[in-house]
């Protein structure tokens, strides 16, 4: 490099989102534990022929194309409460309060393609592997303060595993789906499993209290307090 030499740095015209980040690290975990012959799908419209079949070829094989995601509301990881974020401002640090995010499953399909059969079977057997492994889809909640800790989303397969052996183009296929589960879009608000980094106070602090949520009524006779995991999630 020439020493009166410098280079510009790409500003960042806007945050990147939630949902693109989650996207890169499964494409980059289904590289390394999978096949390295990784994509997103490919708009048909790119279509080169004209028989009217609307099919994009694929450059190599064997290859692995991810599609989706399409999103369905959850309920079960639903936070249904507002949420509080400590912001700095000119008289000092202030409680922000927050609405509920909404809290989706994430629905993406696979679709497996290799030339020859024996090949496609070994496929199918890392995939079903891949998705019995990573119980969870892990992430740094802010990329850009390592302090604040990961959050992290429960993913399982949906759906069979469904074979096509027999195609014009002498091509083995082998689709099926998984679903990333509770992402609320925002890993500001609260997710599923999240594991915070220890903070040390500072003697410049001040410590904020959000308002504390009103305390359940006593239970009168015949009738027990509401269970299940809503006594075990805390926002």
């Amino acid at each position: 490099m020439l020493p009166l030499a410098y280079r510009y740095e790409r500003p960042a015209i806007a945050r990147e989102a939630d949902l693109t980040r989650v996207i890169r690290q499964l494409l980059r975990e289904l590289k390394r534990q999978v096949v390295a012959n990784v994509s997103t799908s490919v708009s048909v419209d790119y279509d080169d022929t004209a028989d009217g079949q609307s099919i994009i070829a694929m450059a190599k094989l064997p290859s692995l194309v991810l599609t989706g995601p399409t999103l369905r509301q959850n309920r079960f990881y639903s936070a249904n409460e507002p949420h509080y974020d400590v912001v700095g401002t000119l008289t000092g640090l202030q409680a922000v309060r927050r609405k509920p995010p909404l809290t989706v499953d994430l629905v993406f399909g696979l679709t497996v393609a290799s030339s020859r059969t024996a090949e496609l079977f070994n496929l199918m057997g890392s995939v079903a592997t891949f998705l019995n492994r990573n119980r969870w889809l892990e992430l740094p909640r802010d990329p850009s303060v390592p302090d604040r800790g990961t959050v992290r989303w429960e993913l399982e397969a949906d759906g069979d595993f469904r074979t096509q052996l027999a195609s014009r183009d002498d091509l083995r296929v082998f689709t099926c789906g998984f679903v990333v589960r509770g992402f609320d879009g925002s890993t500001a608000g609260r997710a599923p499993t999240e594991t915070l980094a220890p903070q040390e106070p500072t003697a410049t602090s001040t410590p904020v209290v959000p308002p504390k949520a009103p305390s359940p009524a006593p239970a009168g006779p015949g009738r027990g307090l509401r269970g299940g995991l809503d006594s075990h999630w805390k926002p």
